[in-house]
């Protein structure tokens, strides 16, 4: 799917095309892993939207959104336009693939089952295609043998579970996720661990509540001397860098009770 199953709106565009051209970032394409931080800076106040994927086409089309974020797609955005300034081509078009190869289940765009709707799945399939790594275990991260199933479990929160195939397809993902090894780290092991934290990387708070893994996702970036969030937050209103450092902010949101941790690699799209 592609050309006409993109929403990608002129105003979208525009702010692709500036990030991906300007000096700043032609600056940062020479730097090292903390691109995405960087990058993620740029976007500072830009509005929290809930939900942004989810419109009421009953295909799936590409939706891209550089005007408002929630936390899952801005982690994946920056993400997106880091690669593309890696690979050298600064073209809306290439941030757009880069997008969706990395929004859906091997880069394949087959409907709404194939999104990677789960954090740790996301990770798991770029870190297959090389685009990241899970840094979680090297971190001291313990095993994660949860069980995950929170959509197919609650399918009145997502519509488009109604559609029966469309929910065994995702069972199906769901089962292959639980299966898998997956490494978590504990809040109380956070503060340890943050010296091996790097600027850039992609952060994960796992969730406290049954069958999901992950309830928001974020940036590291540092912040007089301690790791601290980037964010697209809700109660916040929008993209900003939580006051606390990661371990306390973490500790503080009973929903969480510890962290996952990715990294991009020096791999590039082509």
């Amino acid at each position: 799917m592609a050309g006409k199953d993109r929403i990608f709106e002129a105003e979208d565009r525009r702010i692709a095309r500036h990030v991906l051209s300007s000096r700043e970032t032609l600056d940062l394409r020479r730097g090292g892993g903390d691109l995405p931080a960087r990058l993620g800076l740029l976007f500072l106040g830009a509005p929290y939207e809930a939900a942004p994927l989810e419109g009421e086409d009953a295909g799936e089309p590409l939706v891209i959104s550089l005007r408002a974020f929630d936390c899952f797609t801005f982690v994946e955005s920056v993400t997106a336009l880091s690669l593309s300034i890696r690979g050298g081509d600064a073209s809306a078009d290439a941030f757009a693939r880069q997008l969706e190869q990395l929004r859906y289940r091997r880069g394949l765009r087959t409907g709404w089952a194939s999104r990677l709707h789960y954090f740790t799945d996301w990770i798991g399939d770029n870190s297959r295609l090389g685009l990241v790594r899970d840094m979680t275990r090297e971190m001291g991260g313990r095993p994660c043998t949860k069980r995950i199933g929170f959509m197919t479990d609650h399918p009145e929160i997502y519509p488009r579970l109604a559609d029966t195939t469309v929910r065994a397809e995702l069972r199906r993902a769901e089962r292959n996720l639980s299966r898998r090894r997956r490494f978590c780290l504990p809040t109380e092991g956070i503060r340890k661990a943050e010296s091996w934290i790097r600027e850039g990387d992609l952060v994960g708070l796992t969730a406290a509540a049954d069958g999901l893994d992950v309830v928001h996702t974020g940036l590291a970036i540092s912040r007089h001397g301690r790791m601290h969030l980037l964010h697209a937050s809700r109660p916040a209103g929008g993209v900003s860098v939580a006051d606390e450092p990661l371990a306390r902010y973490v500790a503080a949101r009973q929903d969480a009770t510890g962290i996952v941790v990715a990294r991009l690699t020096t791999a590039v799209l082509r």
